[in-house]
């Protein structure tokens, strides 16, 4: 008797993988209890694509805001 998947099914798993919010696969195993490795299996089951390397480091890229430079205020002279 083979044992139930604690996993969710293909549209699921390909959601939280490529478009809710492009969890891992140790947090999507995390998430259901199961081993990242379950995860990719899974995923290969049912025929999701992994991600690239480039793919992966572009997620996980800090995004980084333009420097502004800093504003220097000048009070003016009051005329006389």
């Amino acid at each position: 008797m083979g044992r139930k998947s604690k996993l969710p099914g293909a549209s699921e798993l390909y959601a939280l993988y490529w478009e809710n919010n492009e969890m891992t696969l140790q947090q999507i195993g995390d998430m259901y209890g199961v081993s990242r490795e379950a995860v990719r299996q899974a995923m290969e089951k049912y025929g999701i694509p992994r991600r690239t390397q480039k793919q992966a480091q572009a997620k996980v890229k800090p995004v980084t805001e333009p420097v502004v430079p800093a504003t220097i205020e000048v009070e003016e002279e009051a005329p006389d």
